[in-house]
C-alpha cells in the first residue's frame, strides 16, 4: 500500500506503529524483526502515562489523516460512494481477477487470519478508516482483495474470494451434469441421447454422453434397439430458425479459451459465437469429428456465453450430435490457428492440399504461414494467447528465441506466435528407397514406388486402368525456405496418354493456367527430361499435376527430380549431334522434324516446313558423303558446300572460302560454323532468309573480318541460340539485330575490337531471351545508357579486359535475373552510386586489376544481393566509414594486392553474413581496435604479406573465425579461440613459439649449462693462460688457445642472453617477438654470436698450422716464439671475425633479427634478404676452413705416427702430448661445423629440413664445442700436472 508521507514523519517515534508501508505481493507476509512489546494488550498499557501517550498519538493520526493528498482523498470518497451504493447490491464472489469490484463480506485472509476492522488502528495503523467493517477489499489495485489482519506479526494479506464465473467447463458424461439451455424454443430441440455407448439423462437439459438436435414429431428407432435415429422429414415453410445452444456463462482470461467438442452432422453446420465474436462455423461431418476453437478475450467484457447455433445446409433430412464440449481457460494448443478465424485445425492437416480453415490460411500461401530457421514473411497477427501484436505482425526480432513472436499486451513484453516450423525436405530424390520430401493428395489415385523393367532403377509411378477411377492425380513437395539464390529443378519422365503439368506455388492452392511447366499428351518409353526455375526471396512449393488424357489405359512414370543451385537454361550448347529443347534438354539431331515430338513443347516439329525422310537405317545409302568432306550421320565437315545434303544438321565450314550466295536452302540446320569463310571486308546481309532454315540454333560467324552487323542479318532464325561474333572489326556494336533472334541465350563477340555498344531504336520495347553475353578483350569505352535495358533474362554480363571507365546507367530494375558481371581489367578509378543501380540480385561482382584507390560511401548499396565481391589488385588505400552499406548477403570479400597500410575500425560492420574474407599483399601495418567489428560470421580470414604488429586485440570481433591464414607464426598467438591451432596456417618458427623463446622444454635447460660450462670455464682458461702464458716456450700455441678460450667466452655470453630472454618472455614471448628482435640486445647477441663461430674456425685453423710447423719443422720455431708476430695474427684474427660479422648490418639492418635466437643461419630452404652472404660464410667459408684443418690434421697424423716410439727428447714428446689434446679441440670444433655444413647445404638444395633440427643446431650442436673445450685441453692438462 502506498501511504503519505505526512503520516509516517508524524509518527516516526513510534516505529512498530507506524510502519505503514506493507510488504509487496510475492514477499514474506511478516514483518521484518518488528518488536511489538508496546503495542501489545499488556498490563503497562493501563497506566496513566501510556494511555496519555496513545491519546495523544491517536489524535495526531488524526490530525495526519486530514492532510491526505488531494488525489487520495478523492480516490477514498469514491471508494466509500461505492461502498455504500452498493451494499445492496452485494455478491459474495469477484468478476475479475484482482478484484476491485468485489462487495462482499468475506473477513478472513487467505491463511484464515480474522481481518482488522477498517476504522480502527489496531494492531496496525493505517490510512483505509474508510472501509466497511473488517471484509476483504481492493482499493489500491493490487493483486487481489485484502485486508490488515488481527495478527501483530502479520500486517496484511490478500484473502481467497471466489469468481462469480468459472473460466472452464467440461461436459462429457465422465463427470457430473453441466447446465446448457436452448433458445429459440421451437418444434425442434435439442435432447438427449440413448446409444449402445451408455445412458444419458433425459431430464431438462442435463446430458451426460450426446446430445442430438431433433424434431419431437417424428421418431424412428433402430430395430435392434441399439441406437435411436432422429430425422426431420422436411422442414415447414414458416421454420427458418433452428434452436441454438447456450454454454453456461464463463468468464473470460487474458490467455484466452479453448473450447473442445466432438460432433457429427448431416445437413447442418455449427455456428459457434459469443455475443461479441463469431469463433467459425463447423461444416457437416458424416463421422466424428473432433474440433478445437480460439476464444479470444474481449476487453470491453469480463466474461460470455458461447452459443452453438445450427444452420442448415439443405432442406433434406438432418442429424446433428455432440458427443463433447469443454472449455479450458488457455489458447488452444497442439494445432494451427486459423488466421481470421476461431478454428484451431490438427497440425497434420497444415499445407496438405485440403481446405480445413474457413479463411483457407491453412492452404492459401502456407509457405509463408510457417518459419524456417530466423525468416517468417507471413500474415499472423497475435501471440499465440491470442493477443493483438503492437506492431501487427509477428516476426522474427532480437527477443526471439527460435521463433516468430512480437510485442503484445499491456506492457508490450515480447510473446510467441503460433507459427508452426516448416517441414522441409530436399526437393531432390530418385524414388530407389522413399519418396523423400513429396507427398501425394490423400483420396486421389496413388503414387507407387516400382522398378523400372529396363533401367533396373526405382521409379513413382502413376496408373489407371479403368474408366471409374478419378481423371488426375497430385504429387506436391514440402514447404521449400527462402532463397536468395536461383535454383533449377529437373525430372525424368516417361508416359503415356496423360498431361504433365509443373506449378510453383506460395501454397496448395494454384492457377490451373499458370503453370511453370507443361507437357500435353506425353507419348514416350524414353524418360525424357525438363527444367524449370525455382524463385529467390520467397518460400514456395512444387506441385506436379497429372490429368489423363482419354479414358483408355495410362501411365506417367517419374524416374528423378533433382535440384540445384543456379540457372537452368545457363549452360552451353548441345553438341553438334544434338538439337536442344526449350528447357535446355539435348536430343538427337535425326529427331528433328521426323513427325514425332521429342521435346514437351513440340519445338522440333513446330517450325518445319515439310517433314524430313531422314532415319538412321538408311542414312548410308541415302545420303552418300562428298569425298571433301567428313560425315557422321548428319554432320558435314567440308571444305565447300558440293554435293552436301540439304538434309544436313550440322555444318562445318570453317576456313573454306566459301562463297556466302551458295548457301541456300538448307531447311534441317540446327549447327552452321562459318568460321574464317570469307575474306577481306565482308557485310552479310539477309543471312537467316537466304539459309531457309528455321531449327537453326547455334551459328558461328567469326574471323572474318566483319565490320558490321545489319538489324536482318539474322532474320528468320527466329530459333538461334548461340551466336559467335568473335574476332572481327566490329567498331560500333548495334544491338538491334537481337530483336530479329528473341530466342537467343548466348552472344559471344570476343576480341572484336568493338568500343561502342549501343541500341539505335531505344524507344521501342523489344523482347529478348538472351542470357549471356562475353565482351572479353574488346576496347569498349561505352555502353551508351538504356541500351542494354531491354535484356531481362540476362544472368552473365563478361566484360573483362576493356577500356570501361564506369557503368553509370548501364542498368535499370527489370534486369532481375542478372546475377554475375565481370569487370576485370578496365579502368574504373571510383566506384559511383550509379553503376550498379537496379542489380539488386546481384550474386557476383568481378572489379578485379582497375584503378580504383578509395571506396567511397555508398559504393555498393544497391548490390543487397551480393555474395562474392572481388576488388584484388587495385590502388585502394582508403576504405569510407560506410562504403560497405546494404552488402547484407555479402558472403566473399576479395581485397588481396592494395595499398591498405591501416584498417580503420568498422568498416565491415555491414557485412554480416561475410565468411571470407582477404587481406594479404596488402603492406598492412596496422589493425584498429574495432577493425573487425560486428563480423561474427567470419570463418575464413587471409592476412598473408602483410607487416602487421601483433597485439592481444587484433582479432576482436571474429569470435567464430575457424581458419587463419598468414605468414608469421607470431600472428596466430594472438588467434580467437574459436581458431585451432592445426588451423592457423603459418610458416613454423624453428625454435620459438607464442609461449616461450625456445619452445623445446630441453633445450630452454640445456641452454643454461652450456652457457655456464662456457662462460665460466673458458673464464678460467683465459685466467689460467694469461697467468702462465709467459713461462711457455710455445708462445704461439699458448696465444692462440687463449684467443680461442676468449672466443668461446663470447658464445657463453651470447648464450646467457639468450637464456635470460627466454626466461624474461616466459609464456609471452609471442606478445614480445617484434620488439625482441628489434632490439639492440638482439643485434649485439647476433653479432657475439657470429663473431665467437668464425673467430673459433679461424684459430682452430691457425692451431692447426701451427702443430703442423712443430712436429714437420722442429727447428723453424723462431716465428713461432716471437710474442709480436703472434699478436698480429691473433687482432687479424678478429678484426676478420668481427668485420664477417658486422659487414652485413650495413646492408641488411635486420639481418640478426630474422631469427628468434639472433643467429642467421641458412639452415632452411627460406630464401630471405642476405642468405646469398649468410650461405657464404657460414657455408663457404667455414667448409673451406675445415677442409684445410681436416687436411691439417691428416698432416699431422702422419707425422706423428713416422715420429713414433723413436722419439726420446721430452720436449717432443710432451708437444706430441700438447698435439694429441689439442686435435680433440680441432675434433670437437670440426664435429660441431660440419653437421652445420651439411644441413646449409641439404636445406640449400631444396631438402625441407625440420623446425626442430634448427633448434638443437643453435642451442646445443653450434656451441658445443665452446663448453667442452675447455674440459677437452685445459682442465684434463692441469689434472695431468696433479696427477
Amino acid at each position: 500500500m502506498i501511504e503519505c508521507s505526512e503520516c509516517r514523519a508524524l509518527f516516526s517515534h513510534r516505529d512498530a506503529m507506524m510502519r505503514h508501508k506493507r510488504l509487496k505481493h510475492g514477499d514474506s507476509d511478516q514483518e521484518e524483526d518488528i518488536d511489538m512489546s508496546d503495542v501489545s494488550p499488556t498490563q503497562s498499557d493501563t497506566d496513566s502515562d501510556a494511555e496519555e501517550e496513545n491519546i495523544v498519538f491517536r489524535q495526531m493520526a488524526h490530525k495526519a489523516r486530514k492532510h491526505i493528498a488531494g488525489e487520495w482523498q478523492k480516490r477514498y470518497e469514491k471508494y466509500l460512494n461505492q461502498n455504500m451504493s452498493e451494499k445492496k447490491a452485494r455478491k459474495e464472489c469477484k468478476d475479475t481477477p484482482k478484484g476491485e469490484e468485489y462487495r462482499g463480506t468475506l473477513n478472513v485472509t487467505k491463511d484464515g487470519i480474522p481481518c482488522q476492522r477498517w476504522e480502527r488502528d489496531y494492531p496496525h495503523i493505517h490510512n483505509w478508516s474508510t472501509l466497511e467493517e473488517n471484509y476483504c477489499r481492493n482499493p489500491d489495485g493490487e493483486t487481489a482483495p485484502w485486508c490488515y489482519t488481527m495478527n501483530p506479526d502479520v500486517r496484511w494479506q490478500t484473502c481467497d474470494v471466489t469468481f462469480c464465473f468459472n473460466s472452464s467447463l467440461r461436459c462429457d458424461g465422465e463427470m457430473e451434469p453441466c447446465s446448457l439451455e436452448q433458445i429459440n424454443d421451437l418444434e425442434i430441440q435439442w435432447s438427449s441421447y440413448q446409444s449402445s455407448e451408455g445412458w444419458v439423462h433425459t431430464t431438462g437439459c442435463n446430458i451426460s454422453r450426446m446430445l442430438r438436435l431433433q424434431p419431437m414429431f417424428l421418431m424412428v428407432t433402430d430395430v435392434k434397439g441399439s441406437s435411436t435415429v432422429y430425422h426431420l422429414a422436411s422442414l415447414s415453410n414458416n421454420t427458418t430458425l433452428l434452436p441454438s445452444l447456450k454454454l453456461p456463462r464463463l468468464r473470460f482470461v487474458s490467455t484466452g479459451s479453448c473450447i473442445h467438442l466432438e460432433y457429427r452432422s448431416e445437413g447442418i453446420h455449427l455456428k459457434l459465437s459469443t455475443a461479441a465474436q463469431t469463433l467459425t462455423l463447423l461444416t457437416e461431418r458424416s463421422v466424428w469429428k473432433s474440433v478445437k476453437v480460439n476464444i479470444r478475450p474481449e476487453p470491453q467484457n469480463l466474461n460470455y456465453e458461447v452459443l452453438i447455433a445450427p444452420i442448415p445446409s439443405s432442406s433434406s433430412s438432418f442429424d446433428v450430435t455432440i458427443k463433447f464440449i469443454s472449455v479450458q481457460d488457455k489458447f488452444c494448443e497442439g494445432c494451427f490457428s486459423c488466421l481470421t478465424d476461431g478454428l484451431c485445425i490438427e497440425s497434420s492437416k497444415f499445407c496438405d492440399l485440403k481446405i480445413d480453415c474457413p479463411d483457407l490460411s491453412d492452404e492459401k500461401n502456407c509457405a509463408f504461414e510457417c518459419y524456417h530457421k530466423n525468416y517468417y514473411a507471413g500474415f499472423r497477427k497475435e501471440t499465440s494467447s491470442l493477443q493483438q501484436c503492437a506492431n501487427n505482425r509477428c516476426m522474427f526480432g532480437q527477443k526471439s528465441r527460435g521463433t516468430p513472436g512480437c510485442l503484445a499486451g499491456n506492457k508490450n513484453q515480447w510473446a510467441p506466435c503460433n507459427v508452426p516450423e516448416c517441414d522441409t525436405k530436399s526437393l531432390s530424390c530418385d524414388f530407389e528407397e522413399s519418396m523423400c520430401g513429396w507427398r501425394q493428395m490423400l483420396g486421389r489415385l496413388k503414387w507407387r514406388r516400382q522398378t523400372d523393367a529396363n533401367t533396373g532403377k526405382g521409379t513413382l509411378t502413376l496408373s489407371k486402368v479403368n474408366e471409374s477411377l478419378e481423371d488426375s492425380a497430385v504429387l506436391y513437395s514440402t514447404i521449400q525456405p527462402v532463397s536468395t539464390e536461383f535454383g533449377c529443378i529437373t525430372m525424368k519422365y516417361s508416359g503415356h496418354n496423360v498431361n504433365f503439368d509443373v506449378f510453383i506455388t506460395n501454397g496448395t492452392t494454384f492457377d490451373p493456367d499458370e503453370p511453370v511447366f507443361y507437357h500435353q499428351n506425353v507419348q514416350t518409353d524414353k524418360y525424357i527430361s525438363t527444367s524449370f526455375q525455382t524463385p529467390t526471396d520467397v518460400p514456395y512449393m512444387v506441385i506436379v499435376n497429372v490429368r489423363f488424357e482419354s479414358s483408355s489405359s495410362s501411365i506417367i512414370r517419374l524416374l528423378s527430380i533433382y535440384h540445384e543451385t543456379g540457372i537452368c537454361k545457363d549452360r552451353g550448347p548441345c553438341n553438334t549431334f544434338q538439337f536442344q529443347c526449350n528447357d535446355g534438354n539435348c536430343i538427337d539431331n535425326i529427331n528433328v522434324c521426323d513427325n514425332i515430338s521429342h521435346c514437351p513443347e513440340m519445338e522440333d516439329e513446330l517450325l518445319c516446313k515439310y517433314k524430313s525422310n531422314a532415319c538412321y537405317s538408311c542414312l548410308e545409302t541415302l545420303y552418300k558423303c562428298p569425298s571433301h568432306c567428313t560425315c557422321q550421320k548428319l554432320v558435314f565437315r567440308c571444305d565447300s558446300l558440293q554435293n552436301v545434303s540439304k538434309e544436313a544438321r550440322a555444318l562445318d565450314l570453317s576456313s573454306s572460302n566459301l562463297n556466302v550466295h551458295h548457301l541456300k536452302n538448307f531447311s534441317f540446320l540446327v549447327h552452321l560454323n562459318l568460321s574464317a569463310c570469307f575474306k577481306g571486308n565482308v557485310s552479310l546481309k539477309n543471312l537467316g532468309s537466304q539459309l531457309g532454315s528455321k531449327s537453326l540454333q547455334s551459328l558461328d560467324i567469326s574471323y572474318n573480318s566483319i565490320h558490321h552487323i545489319e538489324t536482318n542479318l539474322f532474320e528468320g532464325m527466329q530459333e538461334l541460340l548461340y551466336l559467335n561474333i568473335s574476332n572481327n572489326c566490329i567498331k560500333k556494336l548495334e544491338l538491334d539485330f537481337l530483336t530479329k533472334i528473341p530466342k537467343l541465350r548466348h552472344l559471344i563477340s570476343k576480341y572484336s575490337e568493338i568500343e561502342i555498344i549501343r541500341l539505335k531504336d531505344s524507344k521501342h520495347k523489344f523482347s529478348s531471351s538472351l542470357e549471356r553475353i562475353d565482351f572479353t578483350g574488346n576496347r569498349i569505352l561505352k555502353i551508351v545508357p538504356g541500351s542494354i535495358y531491354f535484356l531481362n533474362y540476362l544472368t552473365k554480363l563478361i566484360l573483362t579486359h576493356n577500356a570501361i571507365a564506369n557503368t553509370d546507367n548501364y542498368f535499370s530494375d527489370s534486369q532481375e535475373m542478372l546475377t554475375y558481371i565481370d569487370l576485370n581489367n578496365n579502368s574504373i578509378h571510383t566506384i559511383t552510386s550509379h553503376m550498379f543501380v537496379g542489380l539488386s540480385k546481384l550474386k557476383e561482382l568481378n572489379l578485379e586489376n582497375n584503378e580504383i584507390e578509395v571506396l567511397e560511401n555508398f559504393a555498393f548499396s544497391t548490390l543487397i544481393s551480393l555474395r562474392i565481391l572481388n576488388l584484388a589488385f587495385n590502388k585502394i588505400h582508403t576504405i569510407r566509414k560506410r562504403a560497405m552499406e546494404n552488402l547484407v548477403s555479402l558472403i566473399h570479400l576479395n581485397l588481396t594486392g592494395n595499398l591498405l597500410l591501416k584498417l580503420p575500425s568498422a568498416r565491415f560492420v555491414p557485412l554480416i553474413k561475410l565468411q571470407v574474407l582477404d587481406l594479404s599483399k596488402n603492406g598492412l601495418r596496422e589493425l584498429d581496435y574495432n577493425a573487425f567489428k560486428r563480423m561474427e560470421e567470419v570463418k575464413y580470414l587471409y592476412i598473408q604479406e602483410n607487416e602487421l604488429t601483433i597485439s592481444k586485440t587484433m582479432f576482436q570481433g571474429l569470435c567464430n573465425l575457424e581458419w587463419l591464414w598468414t605468414d608469421s607464426y607470431i600472428i596466430c598467438c594472438a588467434k580467437p579461440m574459436s581458431v585451432d591451432t592445426s588451423k592457423c596456417i603459418s610458416p613454423r618458427d624453428s625454435i620459438s613459439s607464442c609461449e616461450q623463446l625456445i619452445s623445446i622444454g630441453f633445450l630452454a635447460q640445456m641452454i643454461w649449462f652450456m652457457a655456464l660450462f662456457s662462460f665460466v670455464g673458458n673464464l678460467y682458461v683465459i685466467y689460467y693462460r694469461i697467468r702462465n702464458v709467459s713461462g711457455r716456450k710455445s708462445v704461439s700455441q699458448e696465444m692462440f688457445i687463449l684467443n680461442l678460450s676468449f672466443s668461446d667466452f663470447l658464445m657463453g655470453v651470447y648464450l646467457f642472453i639468450i637464456a635470460i630472454a627466454d626466461l624474461t618472455y616466459r609464456n609471452v614471448y609471442g606478445f614480445n617477438d617484434d620488439p625482441w628482435r628489434s632490439s639492440a640486445t638482439c643485434t649485439i647477441a647476433g653479432l657475439l654470436a657470429t663473431v665467437s663461430s668464425e673467430a673459433s674456425v679461424l684459430f682452430v685453423f691457425l692451431i692447426t698450422v701451427e702443430r703442423f710447423i712443430v712436429l714437420k719443422y722442429p727447428f723453424s720455431l723462431a716465428l713461432l716464439k716471437r710474442k709480436k708476430s703472434t699478436r698480429c695474427v691473433a687482432i687479424l684474427v678478429w678484426i676478420i671475425a668481427i668485420a664477417l660479422a658486422a659487414v652485413p648490418l650495413s646492408v641488411y639492418p635486420d639481418f640478426y633479427s630474422r631469427s628468434t635466437v639472433c643467429v642467421s643461419l641458412p639452415l632452411t630452404a627460406e630464401r630471405v634478404q642476405g642468405w646469398e652472404y649468410s650461405t657464404f660464410v657460414f657455408i663457404g667459408f667455414n667448409m673451406l676452413i675445415f677442409i684445410a684443418v681436416v687436411l691439417g690434421q691428416m698432416l699431422i697424423y702422419v707425422e706423428v705416427k713416422r715420429i713414433g716410439n723413436a722419439i726420446t727428447n721430452d720436449t717432443t714428446k710432451r708437444e706430441i702430448a700438447v698435439f694429441k689434446s689439442l686435435s680433440y679441440v680441432v675434433l670437437s670444433d670440426t664435429f660441431c661445423w660440419i653437421p652445420i655444413i651439411l644441413i646449409g647445404l641439404l636445406a640449400h638444395g631444396g631438402v625441407q629440413i625440420s623446425s626442430d633440427v634448427y633448434a638443437w643446431v643453435v642451442v646445443l650442436v653450434l656451441p658445443i664445442n665452446s663448453a667442452l673445450n675447455p674440459f677437452i685441453y685445459t682442465f684434463s692438462m692441469i689434472y695431468k700436472k696433479q696427477v
